[in-house]
This record gives C-alpha cells, sequence and structure tokens, in this order.
C-alpha cells in the first residue's frame, strides 16, 4: 500500500473510534459507575493515540494522551466520574474530531489544542498530586511466591544471579505498554526474566504510571546490566 492507502485506513479506524468515544461517553453519563463503559473508552482513546503516533499526527496523539490520563485516574478510582469530567471529554473528543477533519487537508498541525491540554493536564495533575499523597507508603516492589522463591533459588549458581532492575520511563512518553515490551527485548538478551511487577500483561495494556521492575536471572556481570 502506498501512503494514500495507509491515511484511509487509519481515518476509517479514527472515525469508527470517534463514534465509539461519543456513545460510550453518553452511557458513560447515564451510567457513570460502570467500569466496562470505562474501559472501552479507554481502548478507543489508546487505539487512536496509538494510530495517530504512528503515522505522525502529533497533536491528535497528544490529546489522546492527555485524555488517557484522566482515564486512567477514573480506572483507578483517584478521580470520580462527574458532569464536569463527563463534558470535559466530550470537549476533548469534540477537537479530535475537528482534528480528523483536518488531517485530510494537510491541516493537524494548524489546528489549536492548547486549550484543551491545558484543561486536561490541569484536571489529571491536581488528581494524581491526591493519589500520590494517598499512596506515597506504597512502594513499588517485586514479591515473590514461595514456589517462585523455590525455583529462583535452585537456578542461582556462582555466575548466575538474580537482579532487579527498576525501569523509569519518561512522563510524556506516548507509547508505554510499546515502549516497556522494547526494553523487555532487550533485557531478555541478558538472561530470562523470571518476573516484573506491574505483570507483563500489565504492562501490554499500560496499566502502570512511568516506572516497572523486572526480575532478571542473568549470568552477565552487574555493570553490563546496570549500564544496558
Amino acid at each position: 500500500m502506498d501512503i494514500s492507502d495507509y491515511l484511509r485506513v487509519f481515518m476509517d479506524e479514527c472515525q469508527e473510534h470517534l463514534q465509539s468515544l461519543n456513545s460510550a461517553l453518553l452511557e458513560l453519563e447515564n451510567d457513570p459507575g460502570n467500569v466496562e463503559i470505562l474501559n472501552s473508552i479507554f481502548r478507543s482513546a489508546h487505539t487512536i493515540k496509538g494510530a495517530s503516533a504512528t503515522m505522525g499526527f502529533n497533536k491528535m496523539a497528544s490529546v489522546t494522551h492527555a485524555m488517557e490520563d484522566i482515564l486512567g485516574l477514573l480506572r483507578r478510582g483517584d478521580l470520580e466520574v462527574t458532569p464536569e469530567i463527563i463534558n470535559l471529554l466530550f470537549d476533548a473528543v469534540d477537537v479530535l474530531e475537528v482534528l480528523a477533519r483536518g488531517i485530510p487537508e494537510g491541516r493537524e498541525a494548524d489546528i489549536e489544542i492548547t486549550g484543551i491540554l491545558q484543561r486536561l493536564k490541569e484536571h489529571s495533575a491536581s488528581e494524581e498530586k491526591v493519589a500520590f499523597a494517598r499512596d506515597r507508603r506504597k512502594k513499588l516492589d517485586l514479591r515473590y511466591t514461595k514456589e517462585e522463591k523455590e525455583q529462583i533459588k535452585g537456578r542461582l549458581t556462582e555466575t548466575k544471579q538474580l537482579y532487579h532492575i527498576h525501569v523509569f520511563l519518561k512522563e510524556d512518553c506516548l507509547l508505554k505498554g510499546a515502549r516497556a515490551f522494547m526494553i523487555l527485548r532487550e533485557v531478555e538478551n541478558m538472561g530470562e526474566i523470571v518476573k516484573t511487577t506491574p505483570s507483563a500483561k500489565e504492562l501490554e495494556d499500560e496499566q502502570f504510571k512511568f516506572d516497572f521492575i523486572i526480575g532478571l536471572l542473568s549470568e552477565e556481570p552487574v555493570e553490563k546490566v546496570v549500564n544496558a
């Protein structure tokens, strides 16, 4: 396919997910406690973000990324679904629709998104501070079951060691799941990953903030692991 074919596929999928977002937000407005609806909204926003970032439509990716921050707080229960939040998300979808109309005409980069980004980030930043204050003692840790400990112990040797690698992503990282996957692939080249926290599935679904821990069995020297 040439670039016009890719663009046509992108636009078709984008319109489909924008329609899904509008429909799901209407449902959420009437049933604010419905987790499945919230998950559906998150998936649509996440799909648009990934596709638009891949195609180089950075403004659309930025808006959906900011929406994801709000939706992540809602899913974790750190933010309540209120009429104000629903209206904010509807406004964000309106901006996405304007961006979508501008893409075929080459106008996406000229469309103003500063206002909606500021509103989204103000809500997510204030609520994340509250969540951080509440959870500040809950440090990320990699714990093993008794069976896992026994299995690991039996595989340790004089040359094979267990490393815990704490990975921190930049807070403006758009594709956290993809970035985490790439890091896991790189780490696997040094040995065997025995466990991660959050789990590999949660990393893939971007159900984490900006850090995760990898448990690695490796014969590589500590200097190489640290500098990887």
